[in-house]
């Protein structure tokens, strides 16, 4: 039996700055400690605001990311 072992880091992000984008494979977890990030799909060929996420939500996706978050 094979023990994974668990890490946490402690990430900064500037405003303007990509987290993740469509299509990436998605291996992380996110909690937001300050500032907010806004979520973006694509639809019909343009990038659309989804949602905006601010502090103390976590984003946790292990398949590859659907959409595209950015530091405000």
């Amino acid at each position: 039996m094979s023990e994974e072992k668990e890490s946490s880091l402690l990430v900064y992000f500037q405003p303007g700055e990509l987290i993740f984008a469509a299509g990436e494979e998605g291996h992380h977890a996110y909690i937001i400690e300050s500032g907010q990030v806004d979520i973006f799909v694509t639809t019909a060929g343009k990038e659309v605001s989804f949602k905006t996420l601010a502090p103390g939500v976590s984003v946790l996706i292990y398949s590859p990311w659907a959409e595209i978050a950015e530091m405000l």
